[in-house]
C-alpha cells in the first residue's frame, strides 16, 4: 500500500520525523560544504594564476624554432641582397 500502514492510514508522524531528519542533515552538510569551499577558495586562486602562467609560457614561440625561423630570414635577407636587380631601360610593357 506505499505510504500507508496497516490500518491504511498515513503515516504523519513518521513523515515528519523524516522530514526533521532530513532538514537537519541538509543544514549539516552544507555547513561542510561552505568549510570545504573556504578552504578550497585559496586553492582556487592558486590554479588561476598557474593557468594565467601556462597560457603565458604557451603564447611564447618555442626557442629551438625561433633560432630556426631566425636563421631562415636571415638566410632570405642575404639571398634578396645577393640577387642582381634586373636593369630597367625606362619601358614598361
Amino acid at each position: 500500500m506505499g505510504n500507508r500502514n496497516a490500518e491504511g492510514k498515513v503515516p504523519v508522524s513518521n513523515w515528519k520525523k523524516y522530514l526533521k531528519n532530513a532538514t537537519e542533515e541538509k543544514e549539516t552538510l552544507e555547513a561542510e560544504k561552505k568549510e570545504v569551499l573556504e578552504k578550497l577558495r585559496p586553492l582556487q586562486k592558486v590554479q588561476r594564476s598557474v593557468d594565467l602562467v601556462m597560457m603565458e609560457i604557451e603564447d611564447q614561440p618555442d626557442p629551438e624554432n625561433l633560432l630556426a625561423e631566425e636563421k631562415t630570414a636571415c638566410r632570405d635577407q642575404i639571398q634578396k641582397k645577393d640577387r642582381v636587380k634586373k636593369k630597367s631601360y625606362g619601358v614598361e610593357l
